[in-house]
This record gives structure tokens, C-alpha cells and sequence, in this order.
């Protein structure tokens, strides 16, 4: 609300009024001193009444405004506590989140850990069971080997032994080479299988 007509608007009233008397007729020295008293009198009253009311009113202006800026000061201070609650809340979920986070990382590594040992344990007891099943299947081919090959020199022996005892002149037995026995040996050293072919000599197979 603005004020700044008041001081203008009364000035030009005084001006007015002073005009009016200076233009009008004056009836009478004594009286016209009556009516200038009169008329300063109820100029005084009139602006004493007006600068009364307008204090008055700044009075008041002032005081609606202090009231206005309490009430902003005190609604700005609500945001800025509500904000900071707000603000400390989301910090807490956010820790908590991260907390949650890192846990079900650590989790899923140790599971994934657990899972890993449980199957190389289990690929290394396959390996284990394999290696041990081979190993008996090579003893048992080897053994097998070396009871034909026992045969078989048996055989030699005993035909070499008809022919010796049948013929002019006595010859000496005929004997499984040296070079299958050094193949039967070779082959279970290396883990191979070995055969026995028609000629009677040792051929190596790999497994």
C-alpha cells in the first residue's frame, strides 16, 4: 500500500485554500483574521489527524510485514529440517542397500567358491576312479599277456623238445626272444597293452 499521494495531495489542498482566500473579498479585517486562524487551526488538525492516521497505517504496514518474514523464516527453517531428515533417511537406505549389497556379493562368492571345490573335488575323484579303473584293466591285460606268453614258450619248448628227441641230431630248444620280454616289460612300465601275434613275437598296442 502506497502513501506517497498524501504529502502532494495536501499541499495542493494548502495551495487551494490559500488562493481562495487570497482571491476572495475580504468583509472585514477582524474577521478575515478569524477565519485565517480558524482555517490555519483546522489545517493543523486536519494534518495532525492525517499524519496520525498515516503513522498509524506504516504502523501497521510494518508490523504485517515483520509478521510476513517471521512466517517465511519459519516455514524456510520447516523445509530446511524436513530436507534434512529427508536427506539423513536416504542416507540410512542407501547404506543399508550398500550393506545388503555387499553381503549377497560375499554370499554368491562363497557359494560360487563352494561350488568350484565341491566340482573340481568331484572331477578329481572321477579322474581318481578313472585312472584306477584303467590301472586294473592294464594289470589285468598285462597279466593275461604274460600267462599266454608263458603258454606259448611252453608250447615252443615242448614241440621243440618232440623234434629234438625225433631228429638225427639234437637242436637247441627254441626260446621266446629276449626282445618280447623286453616289449612285455617296456609296455608295462609305459602303461601300454601288449599282444601276442602269430609269429609268436610281442606287439605293443597304446591304450
Amino acid at each position: 500500500m502506497s502513501f506517497e499521494w498524501v504529502t502532494p495531495g495536501l499541499l495542493a489542498l494548502l495551495v487551494a485554500i490559500v488562493l481562495w482566500i487570497a482571491l476572495r473579498r475580504p468583509p472585514g479585517h477582524a474577521d478575515a483574521e478569524r477565519e485565517a486562524r480558524d482555517l490555519r487551526d483546522e489545517i493543523a488538525r486536519s494534518a495532525q489527524g492525517t499524519r496520525q492516521e498515516i503513522v498509524s497505517t506504516l504502523g501497521d504496514f510494518q508490523r504485517t510485514l515483520v509478521a510476513q518474514q517471521g512466517d517465511v523464516a519459519r516455514t524456510q527453517n520447516e523445509l530446511i529440517d524436513a530436507f534434512g531428515r529427508q536427506l539423513a533417511a536416504t542416507q540410512q537406505q542407501l547404506g543399508a542397500s550398500l550393506g545388503q549389497a555387499t553381503l549377497a556379493q560375499v554370499e554368491q562368492a562363497r557359494l560360487a567358491r563352494d561350488s568350484l571345490d565341491q566340482s573340481l573335488e568331484s572331477q578329481g575323484a572321477r579322474q581318481a576312479a578313472s585312472l584306477k579303473d584303467l590301472s586294473g584293466t592294464l594289470s589285468q591285460q598285462l597279466e593275461a599277456l604274460v600267462r599266454a606268453n608263458d603258454q606259448r614258450m611252453a608250447e615252443v619248448r615242448l614241440a621243440a623238445h618232440r623234434a629234438g628227441s625225433s631228429g638225427p641230431s639234437p637242436t637247441a630248444r627254441p626260446s621266446l626272444p629276449v626282445s618280447g620280454r623286453t616289449d612285455c616289460r617296456s609296455a608295462r612300465r609305459r602303461g601300454g597293452r601288449s599282444t601276442l601275434t602269430s609269429s609268436g613275437s610281442i606287439r605293443n598296442t597304446s591304450s
